[in-house]
């Protein structure tokens, strides 16, 4: 994977989660959407900054992703979990194959996640993005 590649799946990831932290917000009566939300949008505008900079175009955002619509707080809570767990996964992918800025920026992406995932009840794990079996 390449570090152009890489920043285009982290800015993927952001745009998931910006999309589902409306969800949230809208559905759940709970201050932590609106936090993640405006976390996650600085985080995708950081990303499309790092791209600009790259002389890239970033695709665009679906207009919507297929999930499950969380009816409860126990269903919001675990789709952030997963949310986040995902932007984990991207940004530590990216750590690997970025330097200098994009590397720092990976980084801050990396620990962004691992925060919101701990603000909607996840375990903290010691290396966010490394600890699934399956992440590569």
């Amino acid at each position: 994977m390449s570090a152009a590649d890489a920043l285009e799946a982290c800015l993927a990831q952001a745009h998931r989660a910006v999309w589902v932290f409306g969800l949230l917000g809208a559905r759940l009566d709970d201050p932590r959407p609106a936090d993640s939300f405006a976390s996650s949008r600085r985080d995708r505008d950081d990303l499309l900054a790092a791209l600009d900079a790259r002389g890239a175009t970033p695709p665009a955002p679906p207009a919507s992703y297929e999930l499950e619509v969380p009816s409860d707080l126990a269903a919001g809570r675990r789709l952030a979990q997963q949310v986040e767990q995902d932007a984990a996964d991207a940004a530590a992918a990216a750590v690997r194959v970025t330097s200098g800025v994009e590397r720092r920026l990976a980084v801050r992406l990396l620990q962004r996640a691992a925060l919101r995932a701990v603000a909607w009840d996840a375990e903290p794990v010691a290396f966010p993005g490394l600890d699934r079996p399956d992440a590569d």
